[in-house]
């Protein structure tokens, strides 16, 4: 047999065992969150369930705890196709498109089910998730969130003009910065897998996140307040990279969007049990005398939030009818 026969021939029969063995396309997932918490295990539950839709045809590998990098790191992969999905926070992608720091006003919103419901049915969340395709290079699935944000500090604490001058831990995004500023306190933007070594050595004197990380990292452990202060909501979006969606059949892309964006609203159903959880498992701290809880009442934050409604929030959006918008998904 010549040399071009033979290489016909490994050829075809390559392309036959290809066909038997049904190879499958495999889809690597990122999330920053610790492996126990409600985002990972949402992650995982939709891994789980794309595989068996697609009839093995797509498998897939799951990366918690931000093993791939920090979001940002997380993100560049996504883009660039070395990571083909991630569950990612607004706060990141506002440092790509501004107009998203508009879901991060403090106030928005006053219970998590409220941001829920603003974000699967408001028209300005959907409005601004089409952005991404354009401006990141992204295509998002849907949106899920954490819980509203609350202040846990290392010392004793009433009112959110206790945190002024204060090193506070936040999450690096241009609104929260701003907010924090006009407190008083000096932001620190820090990874979550760093926060816990960073509160429990004082490198930070607060922590600005929602009740299940505080839980689920034992955050309690070196607290003493726990300010509920619902200060803004804290959305995600489920991402995919356009290159992956390439190479994907239409059959397939189609299951990846319905099962992406069950994904996204799984995450948010998850976060209000989570929650659930998270508020009776600090009540009971709290009467055992571990913690002490300040419950922050609206009026405490609100000049703060007209300051940063003229400051910034009119700077990248119409924030008067984003507020309106909003509060007609309250309880």
């Amino acid at each position: 047999m010549t040399t071009t026969r033979l290489a016909a021939a490994l050829a075809a029969g390559l392309g036959v065992l290809m066909a038997g063995a049904g190879w499958a396309e495999t889809l690597r997932i990122g999330v920053v969150t610790p492996p126990q918490q409600a985002w990972t295990l949402e992650t995982i539950r939709f891994a789980e369930g794309l595989t068996e839709a697609t009839e093995g045809r797509i498998e897939t590998e799951v990366f918690h705890s931000g093993q791939l990098g920090t979001e940002a790191d997380m993100l560049r992969q996504v883009q660039s196709g070395t990571l083909d999905m991630m569950l990612i926070t607004v706060s990141e992608l506002a440092n790509r498109v501004p107009e998203m720091n508009l879901l991060l006003a403090p106030g928005l919103v006053a219970s998590n089910e409220q941001a829920g419901r603003f974000l699967t049915e408001g028209e300005t969340p959907r409005a601004l998730m089409g952005l991404l395709d354009s401006r990141v290079g992204v295509h998002g699935l849907g949106y899920g969130m954490a819980g509203v944000t609350q202040v846990m500090t290392s010392f004793d604490a009433q009112s959110p003009a206790d945190l002024r001058g204060r090193r506070v831990r936040i999450t690096a995004s241009p609104a929260i910065l701003a907010f924090n500023q006009l407190i008083g306190s000096a932001p620190t933007p820090l990874p979550l897998p760093a926060i816990y070594d960073a509160f429990a050595n004082g490198q930070v004197d607060a922590l600005e996140t929602n009740l299940d990380i505080f839980r689920v990292l034992n955050i309690a452990d070196h607290a003493r307040t726990l300010l509920m202060s619902n200060q803004g909501m804290f959305p995600a979006v489920v991402i995919v990279s356009a290159r992956t969606l390439q190479r994907l059949s239409a059959e397939d892309r189609a299951l990846l969007d319905e099962h992406g964006a069950a994904y996204a609203r799984g995450v948010i159903d998850a976060t209000l049990a989570a929650e659930d959880v998270s508020r009776a498992h600090f009540r009971q701290l709290a009467a055992e005398g571990a913690l002490t809880i300040v419950e922050v009442a609206p009026a405490d934050y609100a000049d703060l939030q007209a300051a940063w409604d003229e400051s910034f929030g009119q700077g990248i959006g119409d924030i008067a009818a984003l507020r309106a918008e909003a509060a007609r998904f309250a309880e």
